[in-house]
């Protein structure tokens, strides 16, 4: 053991030179302004819930048709990729309903 005397804890010097203290107080004011009041996020919250049933009621008359598309594409997704594979037509001669001619022949060149 050495006969000097280590200094006190509060000489030595700290690791920030703001108060951590002031600094919580700093950071206080910006999160809380962050935040909308009560009223007005109720307000916002009902006027998107209106925006999406009026853009239901819209779509609608729509969606039938929309529906029935997506369905009748899935089910000739497979169909039309096995026999553009199987005949090598490009996907789009093999999809439609009447392929031309020189589709196969526009594909052949080209490789």
């Amino acid at each position: 053991m050495s006969d000097e005397l280590s200094p006190p804890p509060d000489a030595r010097p700290t690791a920030t030179a703001v108060p951590t203290d002031t600094l919580l107080e700093a950071a206080a004011p910006a999160a809380s302004s962050a935040l909308w009041p009560g009223p007005l996020r109720y307000g916002v919250g009902i006027v998107l819930v209106a925006i999406v049933v009026a853009s239901l009621l819209l779509i609608l008359p729509l969606i039938q048709i929309i529906l029935l598309s997506f369905l009748i594409a899935f089910i000739m997704f497979l169909p039309s990729r096995a026999l553009a594979h199987r005949t090598r037509l490009p996907l789009a001669a093999a999809a439609s309903k009447k392929p031309r001619p020189d589709d196969y022949l526009d594909h052949m060149q080209s490789r």
